[in-house]
């Protein structure tokens, strides 16, 4: 009932998996300026760690570009996504990526790893396109103690499974079917698996991202914001305050793979 009660009923009758998301999205951010300070201080950290990470020359490209695109505030970072959008350049798939190998600097990719239905044919992708010295970024889901206990109960169309033997999900879609608890299980559980599947890929920074507070309080891209605009700046020093408990509250965590040879 409180799930019914909070959802956006602009989220209720669109297809999730059709282009008609991005535009559904795309207008719930803008309509919150709280939301919309979250997604930019997320663009900030991907450029952030671009340029300390990598040292090498290529395109940025990011995958599943979605509603509002890195690119609105880095304009030399190319969007891409499986579906056209507004202000998407490149349709693509992260698993059969048709770009010159050896020519991109970085891959971004902001909640949308655990949509990948076969992690091992996106970093092969990856291992492909990138130059050495380049990488990937990935923003998604954290597995902490209250980012477990609110992730199965987000989504319908996605769970959220520590447990999950497989790297391979069940996905009936670009968007049905995820583990929103894919990164923990390959950057995690299966990290030595991992580091031994994909040598020349290596996993040089892993931390918390702490704009937990006023995500969960915008609402997201489901829900009805819970705030007033005005709060903002109060809950981002409780946010700064709480930074020791972060591993507590976090619910996005950010890693940070580099092509090394």
């Amino acid at each position: 009932m409180l799930r019914n009660f909070l959802e956006l009923k602009e989220r209720k009758n669109i297809d999730i998996d059709g282009k008609d998301r991005i535009k559904v999205h795309r207008d719930i951010i803008q309509s919150k300026p709280i939301m919309l300070e979250v997604f930019t201080e997320m663009h900030d950290l991907f450029y952030k760690l671009d340029k300390k990470f990598f040292n090498t020359e290529g395109k940025r490209i990011e995958l599943g570009a979605g509603a509002y695109p890195i690119k609105e505030t880095y304009q030399n970072v190319i969007s891409s996504d499986v579906v056209e959008g507004h202000d998407i350049d490149l349709v693509l798939d992260a698993m059969n990526m048709n770009i010159e190998p050896n020519s991109v600097r970085s891959l971004y990719a902001q909640n949308v790893f655990h949509h990948f239905s076969d992690p091992r044919k996106f970093f092969s992708e990856a291992n492909k396109v990138l130059a050495v010295g380049g990488g990937i970024i990935i923003l998604d889901p954290f597995y902490g103690l209250v980012s477990s206990l609110i992730y199965p109960h987000i989504s319908p169309n996605e769970s959220f499974h520590k447990n999950q033997k497989n790297w391979e999900g069940s996905h009936t879609g670009p968007m049905k079917g995820a583990n929103q608890a894919l990164s923990y299980i390959i950057f995690n559980r299966d990290k030595k698996k991992f580091e031994k599947e994909f040598p020349d890929l290596k996993i040089v920074h892993h931390t918390i991202v702490n704009n937990y507070l006023r995500y969960f309080l915008s609402g997201g891209l489901n829900f009805k914001q819970l705030i007033p605009n005005f709060m903002n700046k109060p809950f981002k020093l409780i946010e700064y305050l709480l930074t020791p408990f972060s591993r507590i509250f976090a619910l996005h965590h950010v890693i940070v793979v580099k092509k090394c040879k």
